[in-house]
């Protein structure tokens, strides 16, 4: 896979057991870059093409930034809709015999109420997963209690939920240390999932196998790649 951009003239090149970094130096090209990958991952931005094999790919559903490793619930509440799509994907018999009861029982709830009322009403009892999901207000539960084991969950939950090929962090170098990067890189390498990281002068850091450095100096001149 390969991600490319007018932005830079140097296209990221993504494969198993690499993991590429761009390293800005020049704080307010950062911010730019990093707005316009993320309107590019909304698909409205065409300045960078996500491709595999000489075919582009869209980057919605394909792409998912992780900047706040502090909120990392709130992220997985966004994925809320295509986790009931996913659950609503998974079910079998005997599942979808159960949904039937329930529903069954719904109804005859509501013809009941409807016998008590003094006036009268209408109702719809939507017999799919998705209304009844929401009717029981399911989400995802995330009580992993490290940061790296809620970091790792999230990214298994996205990969499942989503089949996200590419997740960018945004500075995770200030958050996780050399110790749990080397977990995160072993994580993505088992569950095939690509990793682009961003940072923000990043300097005097001891290099870990497999990662791939791109700096971008104040003159956004690209230089010295692997510069550590």
């Amino acid at each position: 896979m390969r991600l490319t951009t007018t932005i830079l003239n140097q296209p990221i090149e993504f494969k198993e057991n690499n993991f590429p970094i761009i390293n800005f130096e020049n704080q307010s090209f950062l911010q730019e870059y990093f707005i316009k990958l993320k309107e590019f991952c909304n698909g409205d931005n065409d300045e960078f093409v996500l491709s595999d094999n000489n075919e582009v790919i869209n980057p919605k559903d394909k792409i998912t930034i992780i900047s706040d490793f502090f909120s990392l619930d709130e992220l997985l509440k966004s994925l809320n809709s295509k986790v009931l799509k996913y659950i609503s994907t998974i079910s079998d018999f005997d599942l979808e015999f159960l949904k039937t009861e329930t529903f069954e029982k719904m109804f005859k709830l509501m013809q009941e109420l409807e016998l008590k009322l003094p006036f009268d009403i209408e109702y719809e009892v939507d017999e799919t997963w998705t209304k009844l999901l929401k009717f029981t207000n399911v989400r995802i539960e995330n009580s992993r209690e490290s940061l790296l084991e809620k970091l790792l969950n999230t990214i298994d939950i996205i990969n499942i939920v989503s089949h996200e090929q590419l997740i960018i962090f945004f500075n995770a170098h200030s958050i996780l240390n050399n110790e749990q990067l080397a977990e995160v890189y072993k994580f993505c390498n088992y569950k095939k999932i690509f990793l682009l990281q961003i940072e923000s002068n990043l300097k005097d850091y001891s290099k870990l196998e497999g990662e791939d450095f791109i700096t971008v100096d104040k003159d956004l001149c690209i230089i010295n790649k692997n510069l550590f």
